[in-house]
């Protein structure tokens, strides 16, 4: 990397273990990151257990220096649709929500319906009041700031 004060980190976060301390932590959504309706902005996330979800926030804030950010990639609403990639391969997701899960199946296949990939992830979404708290339950500055509608920002 050009500048050697960047670290770049590619690991899974809940087994991720270390003494050091960073300035920042970006999660693009990857693990854990915002879902955005209607100027509501809530936690999304790949563990699909509210507690656990609770115990990563509580680790990311305990691995930032003092004053320091984390930063969660905002994505807009889940929703179904289908769409031609080329040459009649076509790429469709199909979302069904139920209390805070969004179940999530990406699929792609041919002109002919044959499914030529298929692969389902299951999410837990955060009640957007309920986000705040849990932000601030991890340790977190009241208040969160949104980056260019792209981050929503929260303080050590």
């Amino acid at each position: 990397m050009a500048n050697s004060d960047v670290k770049l980190i590619c690991q899974d976060i809940t087994e991720f273990k270390t003494e050091e301390k960073f300035e920042a932590i970006v999660s693009t959504g990857g693990v854990i990151c915002i879902l955005e309706e209607d100027g509501e902005y809530r936690i999304c996330s790949h563990i699909t257990d509210l507690e656990k979800n609770k115990q990563l926030l509580a680790k990311l804030h305990s691995q930032l220096d003092e004053d320091r950010l984390l930063a969660l990639g905002i994505q807009g609403i889940h929703t179904n649709y289908k769409k031609e990639i080329k040459d009649e391969i076509f790429y469709e997701q199909k979302i069904k929500k139920e209390g805070n899960y969004i179940d999530k199946w990406y699929v792609f296949s041919q002109a002919n319906g044959e499914i030529k990939s298929e692969q389902f992830c299951r999410f837990y979404v955060v009640d957007g009041r309920q986000t705040t708290q849990v932000l601030i339950d991890a340790g977190f500055k009241q208040g969160y700031q949104i980056i260019d509608g792209k981050f929503l920002v929260n303080y050590k």
